[in-house]
């Protein structure tokens, strides 16, 4: 099998450093050990730092060069192509490890795609949503990636937690989802005696660290409680606190610092609370071995690796009782209500009453539990199943968006065009794409044809796929209007001159076609609307939508070479030169055409 791998999670800022980067990188190191027989391929995105070749094993590095600059504006057309791109790799399997990725490109797959599996990590935003989706700028692409991990073929959750989460927001709406699980990385585990002692002597002198500690690992967003952390150990009794210190392994910029310290000063805990900010990873094993115990009280996680790296180093773990947290604790760790001080408080004291090396066995078989080599057999043999159970093509039409000039509300005569489109609607489902800025069209029009406005494609697309664009031109300025959708949308061009010679292209050299004939050439058409539809032009649309189905990489040649030809050498930024309208706009053009015509009745005046 071919296992063809978005590796985008090891490239950009926010993930290549954190949970989801390390996810990823160990997942794919996993899949290399348990099924040596396959062959990976990493997609690697040139726009964006290289991959850190010295921490993946061999594999493949296929590297892809979006065709615009990596700006918001060109996201659609730089994931289009990454589609296309994809596909024409032929890969059996497509495994795309972090889909709620804003600074990447995800494909943007046709109805007809490469089996794709999605890696769900949480969905924090949905749970979260006043926090997160009211901002605007999530709330711009969040929605967009949720909808692309639910076009996947299968859905791998990190925990049961998330899966479950999947479930309930989408009620049935989504593929089969199964839980993976995660793993620590195998660096936390037991540290050498001599070399532990060495390293703890210089962190508490560093750090000032005089007495036994209660550990928090975690961010200072709100998700992460750390102020109810804070709560918690103020409610400890005093004498038991003032034999502890409280240490806070966290990143905080410049005005988070002060505002922390005062909320410390302000409970009266100054002087038992560490802020030693962020820590290399030699550094937080160290201190897992070395704490009195670990606390997590996390109000939501997909995961919450730090519970396995505390569990594997040993030490006693209390953290909050929702989410997945409950699966990664087992019941080798005291779990607590983080919504109360006074809940978490009690779990504290509990753990602390209790010898630290009590149940050191139990924790560290508890954590063994939790392998990436277990993780990577569940995903393996959920792809396989996914890729022996295979994909069906739909037998419904498929969907065509005709992008034609559509009759004006002056016009009596049918045009070829409408003809066409009706005698190929017994074939395929056709959408009907209109230039906003063209003349009132024609009230029988509207009410026979469905139909988008052109600045409405990318999202009407997006959300239910077209099988093939088609775009009918009788003008040059038609055509460089139509060639800056054509850029991200390539398809067939239906062209006609003054003679009208009508021909058919996708790449060059043009195939033009003769009227009556099912060969290849160029034909004449009659002036009248009612000429039947060239078979060769049916046959051709048939085609194109089965290449684009089975993924055929001669496909993605022709692709370029059309885009090529229709607007040139792509621009780094893609201009909106078309107007901001709506449908609604076009209907209320429609009820004015009718008023014109006489089609429907005038509403009397008062």
């Amino acid at each position: 099998m071919r296992l063809f791998i978005d590796a985008q999670a090891l490239q950009t800022p926010t993930s290549r450093f954190r949970g989801i980067g390390r996810y990823t990188r160990n997942l794919i190191v996993a899949l290399t050990k348990v099924r040596p027989d396959w062959q990976l391929s990493l997609l690697e995105n040139t726009a964006l730092p290289a991959i850190d070749r010295s921490r993946i094993p061999e594999v493949e590095i296929c590297p892809f060069t979006p065709p615009a600059a990596m700006l918001r504006e060109n996201r659609p057309l730089n994931e289009c192509y990454l589609a296309d791109w994809i596909a024409g790799q032929c890969p059996d399997v497509v495994l795309l490890p972090s889909v709620f990725e804003d600074l990447a490109l995800i494909p943007r797959f046709h109805s007809v795609h490469p089996l794709c599996v999605g890696v769900l990590y949480d969905l924090i935003p949905l749970v979260w949503g006043r926090e997160y989706l009211g901002k605007t700028a999530m709330l711009e692409w969040y929605p967009r990636r949720l909808r692309q991990l639910l076009r996947c073929d299968g859905v791998l959750a990190i925990s049961e937690a998330s899966a479950d989460d999947l479930r309930r927001f989408c009620q049935g709406n989504h593929p089969e989802v199964v839980n993976i699980a995660g793993a620590a990385e195998e660096f936390f585990s037991q540290d050498d005696p001599e070399s532990h002692q060495m390293r703890m002597q210089q962190l508490r002198h560093r750090y000032e660290l005089s007495r036994d500690y209660i550990l928090y690992v975690g961010g200072i967003d709100d998700r992460k409680n750390l102020r109810g952390a804070l709560r918690a150990f103020a409610e400890l009794p005093p004498k038991l606190r003032a034999k502890l210190d409280l240490v806070i392994v966290c990143n905080l910029d410049g005005k988070q610092w002060p505002q922390l310290q005062n909320e410390v000063n302000s409970l009266g805990i100054t002087g038992h609370v560490k802020l030693i900010g962020f820590v290399e990873d030699a550094e937080l094993r160290a201190l897992y071995h070395d704490c009195r115990l670990f606390f997590f009280p996390s109000l939501y996680e997909g995961l919450g690796l730090p519970i396995l790296e505390a569990l594997h180093c040993g030490a006693p773990v209390v953290a909050s009782n929702c989410s997945s947290l409950p699966e990664y604790c087992g019941a080798v760790a005291w779990l607590v209500d983080p919504h109360s001080p006074k809940s978490m408080a009690l779990g504290l004291q509990a753990a602390l009453a209790e010898d630290r090396d009590r149940r050191l066995r139990q924790r560290l078989e508890h954590a063994r539990q939790f392998t990436w080599q277990n993780t990577a057999e569940r995903a393996a043999q959920t792809i396989e199943k996914l890729y022996q159970r295979g994909r069906s093509i739909s037998p419904s039409r498929p969907r065509l968006a005709w992008l034609a000039p559509a009759p004006s509300v002056s016009s009596n005569e049918r045009t070829v065009m409408e003809h066409w489109a009706e005698q190929l609607s017994a074939s395929f489902e056709i959408i009907w794409c209109i230039d906003p800025r063209q003349p009132l069209i024609s009230p029988t029009f509207a009410r026979r044809w469905r139909g988008i406005l052109w600045n409405e494609i990318d999202a009407y697309s997006e959300n239910h796929p077209f099988d093939l664009f088609v775009y009918w031109t009788e003008s040059r300025s038609d055509r460089n209007d139509l060639g800056k959708i054509a850029s991200r949308h390539p398809g067939w061009w239906i062209e006609s001159t003054d003679k009208k010679v009508y021909s058919m292209r996708w790449s060059e050299p043009p195939i033009k076609l003769l009227v009556g004939a099912d060969q290849e050439g160029e034909f004449v058409q009659p002036h009248k609307a009612d000429a039947p539809v060239p078979a060769i032009l049916v046959k051709r649309l048939w085609e194109a939508i089965q290449q684009r189905r089975i993924c055929d990489g001669a496909w993605i040649d022709t692709v370029r070479r059309a885009v090529a030809d229709a607007v040139g050498p792509l621009p780094t930024r893609l201009p909106e030169q078309w107007a901001e309208l709506r449908w609604q706009v076009l209907r209320q053009k429609v009820h004015a055409a009718e008023r014109i015509d006489g089609s429907a009745p005038r509403r009397r005046s008062a």
